[in-house]
């Protein structure tokens, strides 16, 4: 009795202590995934307002330059009717004519604009001509512009303004004064509402898609309007009208999140902050839920994780308990068995993994290697391009030899793409046909460059006029790459000045089978005689300053 007693007030202190362990895990973990969260939250935020920032600034620089370019246009259309008034004044001695429909219209087509209007030097009309679409615009209160009319004093001075209409249309307006001091000339051109919104950048497309999914809000002020928002309701609202917004405003600090109660409901609240741009203010808010996703996961995964170990725990507890009255002996076997077993698995494991990385280094390595030799060539023959622009016979030469290659490039990046296979040992060559004459062809012209750069002469024969049989069977990608290791190793290790020796023959011919030799000799350093059975190791290298005196890996030949 005593026992069961002892052991049941035993496991009630084990529950109080893996329950406080459990609640004070779980409130360091909120702790903390509440204060990464926030911090993540605000930088975050604090990026994208800015980035919006900078596009909201790049999209009025945009529109500027294109209202500038388009009131330049019309400021030269008023001096173009200008001085048609001037001709038709003193050349045609036509004074009457230039007050007429006809002129006008003229000027109107000739010029593409929408309206002409011709006025005194007090500013009052004398002649207008109105295309249908200006017809209902009404002008008169800039006509009337104190800046308009002091053109009508210096003949040099030009007026442009644009005028934004209700329905999103606009009108750029521009005016002269008249050569002789009679008047002013005032020219129009109309953008429709359609043209308008299909060529005029707008903040709306900049604001699209940021945080839908996640429940946010991005808004564009200019002061306390609200100008642009991915929320459209909010267009036209003035920023005190949220309580989110006015207390980040309120604040007056860039890029510091704040915490406000939700304008959508009393119950949930906003995080959110602010970016001071240039011209305009960027908020940005998202409610709690979105910014702490992760804490709620945390949590959730953190007590999961918990109770699973105390649920093992105590059932390791007690089946240890148990097994130990019974047989302690065994249970020491047991363990030690099951510990080796997992130790062994382990290894297994760490030893797969460790060649499956080893192959992908290898893989990697040697494919970096090989990449190198044709972006030499074609970076040699764009330096020769850069000095004989005008040789054009030249340059298409050139081009040829670079795109073969760039082709080569291209068959080794592929390769690249067969990673999996290598991973289970299974990389497959190619069965196909081979023109011999063509490999040696474009092997020359891959390293002849590369070649030339290091003061080397390349001396090899006409492959055509030895070759019985220039078509055989093999993988076109692994030989070409064999024969460009071997000569940009005879490069490399060669000297100015050196030369490389190539010579193809056809070594025997007998029943249709024809064996060919391919001898390539230089003048570089060489190898003894005891490196030789290394040659085909990776990284093996002869000599211990070979890989920096000429910048060598050791798997050319590998």
């Amino acid at each position: 009795m005593n026992k069961k007693h002892y052991i049941g007030k035993k496991n009630i202190n084990i529950f109080l202590i893996e329950t406080v362990m459990g609640v004070i895990l779980i409130a360091i973990v909120a702790v903390f995934a509440i204060r990464t969260d926030i911090i993540s939250a605000q930088k975050n935020l604090s990026y994208t307002a800015g980035h919006i920032n900078d596009q909201c600034n790049s999209v009025t620089r945009i529109n500027l330059a294109a209202e500038t370019k388009s009131l330049m246009r019309i400021i030269e259309s008023a001096q173009q009717v200008k001085q048609n008034i001037v001709y038709e004044k003193r050349i045609k001695e036509n004074t009457d004519y230039i007050f007429s429909q006809e002129f006008l219209k003229k000027n109107t087509e000739e010029c593409y604009l929408s309206a002409v209007i011709l006025l005194d030097n007090n500013g009052k009309p004398v002649a207008q001509y109105y295309k249908d679409d200006m017809e209902t615009v009404e002008l008169d209160e800039y006509m009337e512009s104190s800046s308009l009319l002091d053109v009508a004093d210096n003949a040099l001075k030009s007026f442009a303004t644009r005028i934004d209409l209700e329905d999103g249309s606009y009108v750029d307006m521009a005016a002269k004064g008249m050569a002789d001091g009679t008047g002013i000339v005032i020219t129009c051109y109309h953008t429709s509402t359609e043209y308008a919104d299909d060529y005029n950048l707008s903040f709306d497309h900049i604001l699209s898609g940021y945080y839908d999914s996640e429940g946010g809000t991005v808004v564009v002020t200019s002061g306390d309007k609200i100008i642009s928002s991915s929320n459209e309701d909010m267009i036209g609202n003035s920023v005190d009208d949220y309580i989110i917004l006015k207390k980040i405003k309120d604040s007056d600090e860039s890029g510091k999140l704040m915490h406000a109660q939700s304008s959508k409901s009393p119950y949930n609240h906003d995080f959110g902050l602010m970016k001071r741009g240039r011209d305009y203010y960027v908020y940005i808010y998202l409610p709690e839920r979105a910014i702490f996703d992760n804490t709620i996961s945390h949590i959730i995964y953190t007590f999961a994780i918990y109770m699973y170990i105390i649920v093992i725990y105590n059932m390791l507890r007690w089946k240890t308990a148990q097994i130990y009255e019974k047989n302690q002996s065994e249970l020491s076997q047991q363990y030690a068995s099951e510990l080796a077993k997992k130790n062994e698995q382990l290894k297994e494991a760490i030893r797969r993994e460790e060649q499956a990385n080893a192959a992908k280094s290898d893989f990697l390595s040697r494919m970096t290697h090989d990449i190198r030799t044709p972006l030499n060539g074609i970076i040699g023959l764009l330096k020769i391009d850069e000095k004989h622009m005008t040789d054009t016979a030249l340059v298409n030469e050139n081009r040829k030899k670079m795109e073969v290659a760039a082709n080569h490039l291209l068959s080794l990046i592929n390769d690249v793409l067969q990673m999996s296979k290598l991973e289970d040992g299974d990389i497959e060559l190619a069965n196909e046909v081979v023109d011999l004459n063509q490999l040696a062809v474009d092997v020359i012209t891959i390293v002849e460059q590369r070649a030339a750069d290091a003061g080397v002469t390349l001396e090899y024969d006409r492959p055509s006029e030895n070759m019985f049989y220039p078509y055989v069977y093999g993988s076109p990608l692994h030989l070409r790459q064999i024969f460009l290791n071997i000569y940009g190793n005879c490069i490399k290790y060669n000297q100015p000045g050196g030369k490389i020796t190539t010579v193809m023959e056809a070594a025997d011919v007998h029943d249709g089978i024809c064996t060919y030799r391919w001898t390539i000799s230089d003048t570089g350093i060489g190898m003894s005689p005891e490196f030789l059975s290394h040659i085909f190791d990776p990284f093996s290298q002869e000599k211990t300053d070979a890989r920096s005196v000429y910048q060598g890996t050791g798997l050319g030949m590998a």
